[in-house]
């Protein structure tokens, strides 16, 4: 299903994806969430994500629309990226109530019915693609001046005693 790719392979992609949320209007410190499974499109993502400057918010796959909602909401999302139509449909169903929420980003093809501006990640490797030279810039531009003190990541406790927490991790 997948061919072996090369450390240079895995930085390209992660590059297109930074540059491609950078021509969303991403900026330094915001949050973009992911709700996926284990797999290869994750990590690119991921990495492309904080390459962009931006803050990930990684919710764990099972979660209900619900907790999805409290998540995307709590952290302030600007975007997430989702795995199938599984997932978009937990944040489709709660749409209302993320009124920060501008964009979803699929690893797979999905249906949003307009709900809301969305690119499958290959859409969103184009966009950073084709800004070239330029994009590549300004994502290593991001790169070197993140500090080890900058946020990288929120990531949500389980709840066990109320809410969940969100958990600030710096890039250090």
């Amino acid at each position: 299903m997948y061919r072996l790719l090369t450390w240079s392979d895995y930085r390209k992609r992660a590059d297109e994806i930074a540059a491609g949320l950078i021509s969303l209007g991403i900026v330094p410190g915001d949050r973009v969430s992911m709700i996926a499974e284990n797999r290869p499109e994750w990590l690119f993502s991921d990495i492309g994500m904080l390459a962009a400057g931006a803050v990930t918010v990684p919710l764990h796959a099972p979660l209900s629309p619900k907790q999805v909602e409290y998540q995307l909401h709590h952290s302030d999302s600007r975007g997430v990226f989702v795995s199938n139509q599984t997932q978009a449909n937990k944040v489709l169903e709660v749409i209302e109530s993320v009124p920060n929420l501008e964009f979803i980003v699929s690893f797979e093809p999905i249906e949003t019915n307009g709900r809301i501006k969305s690119h499958t990640l290959a859409t969103l490797r184009q966009l950073g693609f084709q800004l070239g030279d330029a994009g590549k810039k300004q994502v290593l531009e991001r790169e070197s001046a993140t500090k080890i003190d900058d946020l990288a990541t929120i990531i949500y406790t389980s709840g066990t005693t109320g809410l969940p927490k969100g958990v600030m991790l710096s890039h250090g």
